[in-house]
């Protein structure tokens, strides 16, 4: 038999909550996208998007598109937008900067 301390008994209940919820979180957002009507997902292979990815891979109607870098998605999604369609790029939140001044120097470019 094993005695927890109450800081440990916390630690686990607050870990067994957050493995219950983490499932969720990439249907809901994929029902948001469809919701959106997000034709096309562009993105750089990532493990916490994993379950994301897969189920826009599994769309029909969703074209997807693996990237090297996200800079390269502001690009392919200026295009789809320029041909009416609708897209999103997926990225960590720590790339998210890069990609918004990529994003500014095309709108730029395009003037």
């Amino acid at each position: 038999m094993t005695t927890q301390t109450a800081e440990q008994a916390r630690e686990g209940a607050g870990k067994k909550a957050a493995q219950a919820e983490a499932p969720k979180w990439p249907e809901q957002i994929f029902q948001k996208l469809r919701e959106a009507n997000i034709s096309q997902m562009v993105y750089v292979p990532d493990a916490g998007h994993a379950k994301l990815i897969e189920l826009c891979h599994h769309a029909n109607d969703i074209k997807t598109t693996v990237l090297t870098t996200e800079e390269e998605g502001i690009g392919v999604l200026a295009g789809a937008w320029l041909g009416g369609e609708r897209g999103v790029l997926l990225m960590q939140s720590c790339r998210a900067a890069v990609a918004t001044h990529a994003r500014h120097q095309t709108v730029q470019g395009l003037r």
